[in-house]
């Protein structure tokens, strides 16, 4: 209705459709006992453990440089993400064309500090280049097979969500720190 209020189309083709009984999905979050199975110390653990305790996208995780993390407040900047062409990482602005500060959490800052020396935070053989799509796949697959769960990089965030509401954390402040508009 809205993109024909804004003249966006010139019919809504969609007008009269019912959905009946629609209930949407429930996001699944990563059990408690699958996450104190990533160890800090293996590379790819300490990558979704980063992913759980940020609230970042896939994408926003790639493009990480050192220039983004100030240690001295404990915080990431997240001011752009990743799309892939042909398996490589391109540059584009975030989901919501916004900067937003996330903190780090005592939990991962040690393995935050060990990453500063890198190009991007998150690499694979070639220290210099972003991570390519099939290298997230194969690190995603190895850490399912490590601590035998099948999970998706984006429950990561759900889980991250959660974790926040168990702290206690006011919801719209979670909601600022993992990008979400609404």
């Amino acid at each position: 209705e809205k993109a024909l209020e804004n003249d966006l189309i010139i019919k809504n083709v969609c007008k009269g459709i019912r959905v009946e009984n629609y209930h949407a999905p429930e996001k699944k979050t990563i059990p408690h006992d699958i996450i104190s199975k990533l160890d800090t110390n293996d590379p790819e653990c300490f990558m979704f453990l980063f992913l759980i305790y940020t609230g970042l996208r896939r994408g926003e995780l790639v493009a990480l440089t050192p220039h983004d993390i100030d240690l001295d407040n404990r915080i990431i900047n997240v001011n752009k993400s990743t799309y892939y062409k042909s398996n490589q990482a391109i540059i584009k602005t975030t989901k919501n064309g916004d900067t937003r500060q996330v903190p780090i959490f005592d939990i991962i800052y040690p393995g935050v500090v060990k990453l500063m020396n890198n190009k991007y935070l998150f690499t694979g053989v070639d220290k210099n280049k972003m991570l390519s799509e099939q290298s997230l796949k194969r690190k995603l697959e190895k850490v399912r097979k490590l601590v035998g769960y099948n999970f998706t990089y984006h429950q990561c965030r759900h889980t991250f969500v959660t974790l926040m509401y168990e702290a206690g954390i006011e919801p719209k402040q979670a909601q600022k720190w993992s990008g979400h508009r609404d």
